[in-house]
């Protein structure tokens, strides 16, 4: 079975639109027409696979999907406002959030961020070690190519913290015109510290505020105890919408394992 989704790491797809400056009606209308395109072309091209699409949340209008038969259902993120001083998003966080990092610098870890390639390939340890301590699969060649080919200055950057020489967490953002996205995460379990996480997050925020963003994306929290975690450092929750369509055969299969979306 052939499956339509998202790229690996990517929570949703952006998607890139002329812009049309007139009165509410027509712009409505606009996107509208666009999104019957959409719904049609993936309806008709693709009706004998798996289809999983998840959009960014400025898109809100699924009325034409739902008319071409496919489920729409929400997803949810944390958005972390930076168009206030740095005390202001501090009092936003959990006290337990900004006890994490109070700590942490009190029991003298530091922060570093990422320049060299022995910097990447410390994270891509501390990656690779997570997703295998969660049981999950990843095409480690997609992490390499993110962090040592695509991963550069202009777009992105990351942070690592040590325990001395000890590499216990890390965090990579990419940005563009206005935000800093979370794409990969890592801890080191065996070297346990509650606020190496927390710490390296916060340098990332840091680091978005300073280069005049405007917002700071967790991308995606719909498993619990990451979404626990991603609330307390205070930013709003913020729904997007993905699409989902199969064969009715294959709809029926799914639902056994995919209740949440089929």
């Amino acid at each position: 079975m052939k499956i339509l989704r998202n790229p690996p790491i990517t929570p949703y797809s952006f998607w890139v639109v002329p812009p049309l400056s007139s009165k509410a009606f027509s712009i409505q209308s606009y996107y509208k027409s666009i999104l019957k395109e959409l719904a049609y072309f993936l309806k008709e091209n693709f009706s004998q696979k798996i289809l999983y699409l998840s959009f960014p949340y400025s898109v809100t209008d699924f009325q034409p999907f739902i008319w071409e038969g496919f489920k729409v259902f929400p997803r949810y993120t944390y958005l972390l406002d930076l168009n206030i001083c740095i005390d202001d998003i501090k009092k936003q966080m959990s006290p337990e959030r900004r006890n994490d990092i109070g700590k942490v610098l009190r029991d003298g870890l530091e922060i570093r961020e990422i320049k060299t390639i022995e910097d990447k390939e410390t994270a891509l340890d501390l990656i690779a070690h997570t997703f295998k301590r969660q049981n999950k699969q990843v095409n480690l060649d997609i992490i390499k190519k993110v962090l040592f080919e695509f991963l550069k200055t202009q777009n992105g950057f990351g942070y690592i913290t040590y325990k001395k020489k000890t590499p216990l967490a890390t965090s990579i953002r990419i940005y563009d015109k206005k935000t800093a996205y979370y794409i990969l995460g890592g801890y080191n379990s065996k070297e346990k510290h509650h606020g190496a996480g927390a710490l390296s997050l916060w340098s990332c925020i840091l680091k978005t505020k300073e280069k005049n963003l405007q917002t700071f994306d967790f991308e995606g929290s719909m498993i619990p105890n990451i979404e626990r975690y991603f609330r307390g450092f205070g930013g709003k929750i913020t729904p997007y919408f993905a699409i989902a369509r199969a064969s009715f055969v294959i709809e029926c299969f799914l639902k056994i394992f995919k209740r949440s979306i089929f």
